[in-house]
């Protein structure tokens, strides 16, 4: 019986074996998290923190010191992760510590060796740059001095959701397992529920106001808020209820993409969180929306899928001169997110404005044009 050359086999099944390993480092050693000066204010809670506090039992078992968890990642920590990337060289270092300490930042490879969670996602990248801009944490909770039946009564988290006004805090509330809210807020579980699952308004606010009037009642409150923020579960709640519901920033969103007639089938990763970070900090109403569709109209009619970049500064110079206040701060938000495309193309007002803001880049987040990406159902772009 004729079986064949063994060795032409066994040869083909090793330059399979040897692509295939650097298909997967190739994919494996792209940033999450690119290091450079500028302070990145995170949260004490979410994902890169448990990746800090992995980093520090890391560093204590070679006789290294820790760092105190505060919500931020700078210089200390870069300098400190480096550090000890380099003292492990010495012990032994792994293929995925030695892409990342070549690479000076936090891979895709290294996250999965160390963390074994989920890797960060497309929202968990883009709300982490809007998030650093915030600098507001979970553990946030703002009483309002002067509240009325008609104003926002307190606010929680990072986008400040209200008590009031628009029920938001209610809305996040209802998506965490009773359990939970029972064991944060104790003997206040009762109001809590109330204010959450009543649609009398009257009744929300008496409630507030007796809360509001008793220091024991409102400090319950506040550490209640305070521990839901404490767990992946409220955060989860917070996130997905400020993206997904139709009373806040998901609702921007959308009808920010519904302006662009190729987002569709050509949106990227990076345009995902520019207009992200647009409705967070803005209230998209039907006069922004006017101005940026006359903005991006030029642009279609000479072109059908014009570069992404073009687009995004289109839309980002439409809001600045949609609003009164804050011009410069909204224009170094917008940088960020075309700064590396848009190369030497942008006024010195632009990158001063940049530099003073944030002078970071989407991609340092593991932010892609060359990925597309869109949240309500992707469609591959044609060839």
């Amino acid at each position: 019986m004729n079986v064949g050359n063994p060795s032409k086999s066994l040869i083909k099944i090793c330059i399979f074996v040897i692509i295939l390993f650097n298909y997967c480092i190739n994919v494996h050693s792209q940033c999450l998290l690119k290091f450079n000066d500028r302070t990145l204010n995170i949260s004490k809670y979410r994902k890169i923190a448990i990746f800090q506090e992995i980093l520090n039992k890391k560093r204590i078992n070679i006789d290294l010191a820790p760092l105190k968890i505060e919500g931020a990642w700078d210089r200390r920590w870069q300098k400190n992760y480096l550090e000890y990337l380099e003292k492990v060289t010495k012990f032994g270092i792994t293929d995925a510590e030695m892409e990342a300490l070549k690479n000076q930042c936090i891979t895709e490879a290294i996250w999965d060796q160390w963390t074994g969670e989920p890797t960060l996602t497309i929202q968990d990248r883009a709300y982490l740059i809007s998030y650093s801009l915030e600098g507001h944490d979970y553990d946030r909770v703002l009483w309002d001095k002067k509240p009325s039946k008609n104003s926002f009564w307190l606010m929680w988290g990072p986008f400040q959701a209200t008590f009031g006004g628009v029920n938001k805090l209610g809305g996040i509330l209802k998506l965490i397992d009773p359990s939970v809210l029972k064991d944060c807020f104790g003997q206040e579980f009762a109001s809590i529920q109330t204010m959450i699952n009543s649609d009398d308004k009257a009744k929300q606010y008496q409630i507030f106001q007796s809360v509001r009037n008793s220091s024991a009642r409102k400090n319950a409150w506040t550490a209640g808020l305070q521990c839901i923020g404490t767990t992946f579960e409220g955060q989860d709640a917070f996130l997905n209820y400020a993206l997904e519901s139709k009373f806040w920033i998901g609702n921007g969103i959308r009808k920010l993409y519904n302006l662009i007639p190729d987002a569709k089938s050509h949106g990227t990763e990076i345009d995902y969180a520019f207009l992200m970070d647009i409705a967070i900090q803005l209230v998209i109403d039907d006069r922004k929306l006017t101005l940026a569709k006359k903005a991006i109209q030029p642009l279609f009619a000479s072109n059908p899928h014009p570069p992404r970049w073009m687009i995004r500064k289109a839309i980002g110079d439409a809001m600045i001169r949609s609003i009164s206040r804050s011009k410069s701060d909204r224009m170094g938000r917008n940088v960020i997110y075309y700064r590396e495309a848009a190369g030497n193309k942008l006024s010195a007002q632009e990158l001063k404005a940049w530099q003073m803001r944030s002078p970071f880049y989407a991609e340092n987040f593991g932010l892609s044009d060359e990925k597309l990406y869109y949240p309500y159902g992707n469609t591959k772009a044609p060839n």
